[in-house]
């Protein structure tokens, strides 16, 4: 975990000093950072070759999430003597399969796209490249995939159930849950809150137990909600549930999508309540108890490692399939240094033992997100944003 978190923040420090060297399409592979940041001009990539490709929005790899997949795709390449480069588009909707033609002009043979915004890119573009091999992460579209299209989603029910049992087991019985969306992967999230809240209810032998959750509305009409979302208006929307939620006593909130963590953040700290952070929220908050994280560094390694030999030839039982990895994969993790673990009375030690039970099936949870849980001590519902 120390070593995860130590390349993102040493990653960020160094690629935060060539953020406004590249143009629209070209993204900067580490071998070529020091010449970039020594002269202010576009780096030419003119006849070069690069194996992995990882397509990034206008932010390139600054945010937590994209920045862990960077990091895996760096450790392979290193590793395995493979070229790779990550290509910015600056507006996904119009931009993202400029970028995806741009790396395989550049020979790319694996293209990386991490997140449920690219998931119209990949649909468009899998018929045409059948040579490509593409992968998605965290996120998998609704249309039948191609053989050369791999996704990787997580098991959110198991955050949610890690974050649910720490909140309980630090005293807290009043809590709440905001989901950026009402998709599967918010209300997995939330079903495995509750489970997790109320074994530790039960575990403790806590009275009474008071859960609250909301999903925002959906940006976009489409049905694989691949519109570009008014990240704005989605924040506040977020903050004012939680400003909410809490003057109506709620101690704990978990935020399960990074774009609205640091509003609800703000609220908690106004309140002088708490957070617990989901997903991909590797950033610290003030009022953060953790993070229960997905580990895409784990992950995306994996899937390379398994799906391709060392031509990078995509092997033939791998393609057109969603892969939901979890605890058992090593692949959802609990933020515990110094400065991420705010518990006062949680032993670290519980985290292991958590995870150590999800994964071998002590512990098992449902994966169907309509499937509401049962409880014995928690009594949950929903709050209308």
């Amino acid at each position: 975990m120390k070593k995860i978190l130590s390349l993102i923040v040493a990653a960020s420090v160094t690629l935060s000093l060539s953020g406004c060297v590249f143009d629209k399409y070209f993204g900067i592979d580490e071998t070529e950072l020091e010449s970039v940041i020594s002269a202010p001009t576009v780096v030419s990539h003119v006849n070069k070759k690069y194996d992995i490709a990882l397509i990034t929005d206008s932010e390139g790899i600054s945010d937590s999430n994209t920045l862990t997949v960077w990091k895996s795709i760096v450790s392979y390449g290193d590793t395995n003597a493979k070229t790779y480069k990550y290509y910015t588009a600056e507006n996904i909707e119009t931009d993202a399969e400029k970028a995806v033609i741009q790396a395989i002009e550049n020979k790319a043979k694996i293209i990386v796209l991490p997140g449920a915004e690219y998931k119209r890119t990949v649909m468009s573009v899998q018929g045409d490249y059948p040579e490509i091999s593409f992968i998605l992460v965290n996120t998998y579209p609704d249309e039948k995939l191609k053989e050369n299209v791999h996704c990787i989603t997580y098991k959110e029910e198991q955050a949610g159930y890690i974050a649910g049992y720490l909140a309980v087991a630090e005293g807290y019985t009043m809590l709440g849950v905001i989901g950026s969306s009402d998709d599967d992967a918010n209300k997995l999230y939330t079903n495995g809150f509750i489970t997790g809240a109320d074994a530790a209810g039960e575990a403790f032998h806590v009275k009474e137990l008071t859960i609250k959750y909301s999903f925002l509305p959906q940006d976009s009409t489409d049905s694989d909600h691949t519109q570009t979302p008014d990240i704005s208006a989605k924040a506040d929307n977020a903050k004012s549930i939680a400003d909410r939620l809490y003057k109506r006593g709620i101690q704990a909130i978990f935020v399960t999508d990074s774009e609205i963590a640091e509003q609800v953040n703000k609220s908690a700290k106004d309140a002088g309540a708490k957070i617990i952070c989901g997903g991909a929220v590797y950033d610290k908050y003030d009022s953060s108890l953790t993070s229960v994280c997905f580990d895409n560094i784990e992950a995306v390694d994996r899937i390379i490692k398994t799906c391709f030999d060392e031509s990078l030839q995509w092997t033939a039982e791998s393609g057109g399939k969603n892969v939901r990895l979890g605890a058992e994969d090593n692949c959802i993790t609990v933020l515990t240094q110094e400065d991420e673990w705010n518990f006062t009375y949680v032993d670290i030690e519980l985290t292991t033992q958590l995870s150590d039970d999800l994964a071998s099936g002590k512990i098992k949870l449902s994966a169907s997100p309509e499937k509401q849980p049962i409880t014995k001590k928690a009594v949950y519902s929903y709050y209308e944003p």
